[in-house]
């Protein structure tokens, strides 16, 4: 099972790194840019941009949950992907508005708007999720600002989390 999660999040990476890696070669200045595009494929032409993340999101949750059990480094994981996994939970595995959260922690009106328009974000040389950050003056209410990640950037992360702790 960790073969075949990990498989799918290499081709996930590879399908992303190679959008960015046309975009960066396409203007040379957006390397220093960040934009947010309020369409699926931020101008790429591939419509599915925004799924690989929400699928990512899912299929790295699952991984770092079996590679903790196997490896015994079940602590590690959490505070290594924190942003990867909240934005799972808030937004990719079951969207905030259908699931708020239970009790103390209920997730207000902002988040749970917040997890229904994501937007795919440019930000200086790579693709980004869950960077935009909405609010309501009037009650103080804002989404959170510790959900947004970069696709490539995780996933080299992660390969490198998990080199360092096979046998």
């Amino acid at each position: 099972m960790l073969e075949q999660l990990w498989s799918g999040l290499c081709h996930l990476y590879r399908i992303v790194k190679d959008l960015e890696q046309t975009q960066l070669e396409q203007d040379s200045k957006a390397k220093d840019v960040t934009v947010t595009s309020f369409d699926s494929d931020c101008g790429t032409g591939d419509a599915m941009l925004l799924n690989y993340f929400f699928w990512y999101a899912c299929s790295a949750d699952s991984f770092l949950d079996l590679f903790s059990k196997a490896f015994d480094v079940e602590k590690e994981a959490d505070a290594k992907f924190p942003a990867i996994r909240k934005f799972r939970d808030k937004v990719a595995a079951h969207p905030s508005h259908v699931q708020p959260g239970k009790n103390k922690h209920k997730d207000n009106r902002a988040t749970q708007s917040a997890s229904l328009r994501q937007y795919i974000t440019w930000r200086c040389g790579r693709y980004s999720v869950g960077r935009e950050i909405t609010g309501d003056l009037s009650s103080g209410e804002s989404s959170p600002t510790d959900w947004g990640w970069e696709l490539t950037a995780v996933h080299e992360k992660l390969d490198s989390y998990i080199r360092q702790r096979l046998p």
